[in-house]
């Protein structure tokens, strides 16, 4: 998962003591297209069109560089649907 998005490479090998059982890829959670899993009769599951590190806010999105999604959420007056049109690629 982590080698799908630019800029989230190598990010699960910076590991930290206060992650769960000391493995950080705990605290990424990957979202995109949905399909039924191999396990369920279908084919490999897309590829997620982003990334998100839950425990310091930090979204990745297409570019190399994360956003930092509580400052972005401030700057548009703590709206979720206007977090999500700022810094989310359009769906297609």
């Amino acid at each position: 998962m982590f080698e799908s998005i630019k800029g989230m490479e190598n990010l699960h090998r910076l590991g930290g003591s206060s992650d769960f059982l000391g493995e950080s890829a705990y605290r990424y959670w990957f979202l995109g297209r949905t399909g039924p899993a191999p396990a369920f009769g279908g084919d490999d599951l897309p590829a997620p069109m982003f990334g998100i590190d839950v425990r310091n806010g930090i979204g990745w999105f297409g570019g190399t560089k994360g956003v930092d999604l509580m400052g972005a959420y401030d700057s548009v007056n703590r709206s979720m649907d206007a977090l999500i049109s700022e810094v989310c690629p359009p769906a297609n």
